[in-house]
């Protein structure tokens, strides 16, 4: 039984991302939750990822790349005492042909594994990297189809969306939306809300963006739903289980589903979205989900009305954070019989704990 609920017990993982926010401290929790010792690190150092000077940085577009070879060579001096079994690196912006084939010098046995949340289509450059990897993850059904070699993989909803918090506000919105402003989501957010304004439906809308842009849009006049952080994650999980439905605006330039199309699947919430991809997946209910038109987002009167049409358990549990970790460490699930039990009884606590490495 141990073995089935830590199956990567004696397991190394190097896990290398891009400072998304807490979710990668959350793949590395329920990596150490299936048995695993992490070690985790940003692709960046920190200095390049945020704050001021990277803002800078990034503007004037300073050559950073003697940098990031220093920061890469740090990485693989403070694991190369341990024998490195997984690499799993998110999106891989700026990892290097140098560094993968260093870490497979040191560490022989090492198994290299990509995964994108982020279309190719937007990122070319990456495109060539993926060869060095042994196997390849996407979020993007696009790049599947593109790239034989390419697993699809959607993202995937984290624990604590699965469980009402029992010190939740009860505070009803009918719509909400949380994300990062970029394209065109401001105006679709005012256009939505002009829609509900006139319909008398409560509503919270939370765009986040960096303080320049947040000032800016302000003295415009623009900023009424404009912050410059984003939400806190257990005040997000509070909002999400206090809106009737979710409202999802995915970037125009990239097919996959979003992180908030896969929390509504495991919060059990209706959903509003402008992706025209989301009907293939095995999840979709018309009931459940609405698409709507991105330039002129108009939303049916009736779909928040009618009941939502209630999903397997086996079809939830796909999209947890405990399956995407097992699909991408090919963790053999077949044997489990009972799916209340798929995660050893503790996928769905929230977990208190803070995680370090």
């Amino acid at each position: 039984m141990q073995s089935e609920c830590k199956p990567l017990t004696g397991r190394n993982v190097l896990l290398i991302g891009i400072g998304f926010y807490d979710y990668e401290l959350a793949i590395a929790d329920e990596l150490q939750r299936q048995g695993a010792t992490v070690f985790l690190y940003d692709e960046l150092p920190s200095y390049l990822r945020r704050g001021a000077l990277a803002s800078l940085l990034r503007r004037f577009k300073v050559d950073v790349r003697g940098q990031v070879r220093i920061h890469h060579e740090t990485i693989l001096n403070e694991v190369s005492g341990h024998h490195i079994d997984h690499l799993l690196v998110i999106k891989g912006e700026h990892i290097t042909p140098w560094f993968l084939d260093s870490l497979r010098a040191a560490h022989r046995k090492v198994q290299l594994i990509s995964y994108h949340w982020d279309s190719l289509a937007r990122y070319p450059s990456l495109v060539g990297l993926q060869s060095y990897f042994d196997k390849v993850y996407t979020f993007d059904a696009e790049d599947a189809k593109r790239f034989p070699d390419f697993k699809l993989r959607p993202l995937f909803f984290r624990p604590e969306i699965a469980q009402k918090l029992s010190n939740a506000v009860n505070e009803i919105y009918d719509l909400s939306f949380v994300g990062w402003l970029h394209h065109d989501r401001l105006r679709q957010v005012d256009d939505i809300h002009l829609w509900a304004d006139k319909h008398g439906l409560r509503t919270l809308f939370y765009l986040y963006t960096g303080w320049f842009s947040s000032t800016r849009l302000s003295l415009q006049g623009r900023g009424k739903f404009v912050k410059s952080r984003s939400m806190d994650f257990i005040k997000y999980v509070n909002l999400l289980h206090n809106s009737r439905a979710i409202v999802d605006l995915p970037h125009p330039e990239q097919t996959g589903l979003t992180m908030r199309a896969i929390e509504a699947v495991g919060a059990g919430k209706k959903l509003i979205t402008t992706s025209r991809t989301i009907v293939n997946y095995d999840f979709y209910r018309k009931e459940n989900i609405l698409i709507i038109d991105g330039g002129y987002p108009q939303i049916d009167d009736h779909f928040l009305d009618t009941p939502t049409v209630e999903l397997p358990a086996e079809t939830i549990a796909r999209y947890s954070l405990h399956e995407w970790v097992r699909q991408l460490f090919t963790i053999d699930t077949s044997k489990e019989q009972d799916l209340k039990n798929y995660s050893c009884g503790n996928e769905f606590i929230i977990s208190s704990k803070t995680v370090s490495y």
